[in-house]
């Protein structure tokens, strides 16, 4: 719909979707029920009310402001009337008897007016109060239930000096710290590394959980970069009511990279999820929920998490697309927000080196005839610590797809010194090789990784293979 205008004492009632620039004055209420309304403008006039039936109702203002009229939300509940708008306009807010909302519109003057009461939240670039209005914090807004879900979800972007090699971004270490009811809560969050311009990749980013080593791994071209880029997230189930939501919530972790010299910033955001479906069915100790989770069998990514922002259903990137009909708060349905909770300030960070890393990250074998072992390929394993890494020979496999098709040379081989597969540890500042040949077994492309255990924080470095059998 491109738009619509009513005026005169009369009733609408507006099915969640797409519209243009939606108009009302006189009497005219506007009637709206759960979903997600995506208008160019909302201008209300006059007498006319926007009167919310049920709820959570989210309004994703795109061009031009909110302004006028009043707003009725019977339930009394904010998280059941949200305005999200990312334009710079100015935004009015008249009040009205049942004045519950919330409004996202960080670049936006947000100006209250109409000597009544507003309950909710409001963030704007500025926020001025005319006409005797008074805001006020109402605690059903952050009222978190018993068994419901906090899904935490950490971005990175505005990444620089990222080459022309692939990259490997690692975050280790990580916690998240929060009070709730006066009870503090410490939840560990699960390792992650994001490989940029991976050769497996294509331009699809994607994301899996890795059950066996407890971590997550996104990957992503760098055609495929569009904004943030997914790095971690953990799902903590509330173990009892939080009537006041959760306080002082700190996120801490490390980063490392392969490479020198990348930079970026990350951010946090945090949404509930309720519990049907539930987005975690088990939480351990402390509410946190198991690895088991996040993968599943054959499924390394069962809550469907987006890599990069607007991979699946424009949204952004940490959405978990399986659960997201489960988001009860946050910013449901909030356009580059939604499903993931409205983002923290950005951090920047320069990441130290990688403890171990691996160069290249990639290795592409080209065309060989179907049974014809090619020459060998090298990659240099790199010990950047200040201690000594354990890297038992059994440690470093070559799995994958096509994992027959590839084979690491054993030590004692011609032209192979200082292989790392005749090694068990590797000093600090100490490098190894690895020897690699190709021999398919079929015509096409045939894929496959090297994969190096050992006991540093960044375990395991990953090595992608490619061939073309002909």
């Amino acid at each position: 719909m491109t738009g619509c205008t009513n005026t005169g004492s009369k009733t609408v009632s507006l099915a969640p979707g797409q519209y243009g620039n939606v108009s009302a004055s006189g009497g005219t209420t506007v009637h709206v029920s759960k979903g997600t309304y995506n208008v160019n403008s909302l201008t209300l006039s006059g007498k006319s009310i926007l009167y919310v039936d049920s709820g959570p109702v989210v309004i994703n203002l795109a061009g031009a402001s909110l302004s006028g009229g009043s707003i009725q939300n019977p339930s009394g509940i904010p998280a059941n009337l949200q305005f999200t708008y990312a334009g710079s306009q100015g935004v009015n807010l008249t009040g009205g008897t049942n004045s519950y909302a919330t409004v996202y519109a960080p670049n936006a003057l947000v100006n209250m007016s109409g000597g009544t009461d507003f309950f909710g939240s409001i963030i704007g670039s500025t926020i001025t109060n005319s006409g005797g209005t008074a805001m006020h914090y109402d605690t059903s807004l952050p009222s978190i239930a018993a068994g419901n879900t906090i899904w935490f979800t950490a971005v990175a972007n505005n990444l620089a000096n990222l080459g022309s090699n692939q990259v490997k971004l690692y975050l280790t270490n990580a916690s998240i710290s929060f009070t709730a009811g006066g009870t503090p809560y410490t939840v560990p969050v699960p390792n992650a590394v994001v490989t940029f311009n991976s050769a497996s990749q294509g331009s699809a980013a994607k994301t899996t959980y890795d059950l066996t080593n407890n971590r997550w791994s996104t990957s992503v071209a760098r055609t495929g970069l569009t904004g943030n880029t997914f790095v971690t997230g953990v799902a903590f189930q509330v173990p009892s009511n939080f009537p006041t939501g959760i306080l002082n919530v700190t996120w801490s972790a490390a980063f490392s990279t392969d490479t020198q010299r990348v930079t970026l910033q990350w951010q946090w955001g945090a949404a509930v999820y309720n519990n049907n479906p539930p987005l975690c069915s088990w939480a351990g100790a402390g509410g946190v929920c198991s690895s088991s989770s996040y993968a599943a069998g054959g499924n390394s990514n069962v809550l469907g998490v987006n890599a990069e922002d607007g991979t699946t259903g424009s949204d952004p990137a940490g959405t978990p697309e399986t659960y997201k009909t489960s988001v009860v708060f946050g910013a449901t349905g909030g356009g580059w927000t939604n499903y993931t909770g409205y983002w923290s300030a950005g951090a920047g960070v320069v990441p130290a080196i990688a403890p171990m890393s691996v160069s290249p990250s990639s290795l592409a074998f080209g065309a060989e005839g179907q049974g014809t072992t090619s020459g060998s390929m090298t990659a240099v394993l790199t010990n950047n610590d200040s201690a000594t890494h354990n890297f038992p020979g059994s440690g470093i496999q070559v799995g994958g797809t096509n994992a027959g098709d590839f084979a690491l040379l054993q030590n004692g081989a011609p032209n192979t010194p200082n292989n790392c597969l005749g090694m068990s540890s590797l000093a600090s500042g100490a490098s190894c090789t690895l020897y690699l040949t190709f021999t398919p077994s079929d015509v096409g492309t045939r894929t496959a990784k090297v994969v190096i255990n050992d006991d540093a924080n960044n375990s395991p470095q990953t090595v992608y293979l490619t061939g073309l059998g002909q």
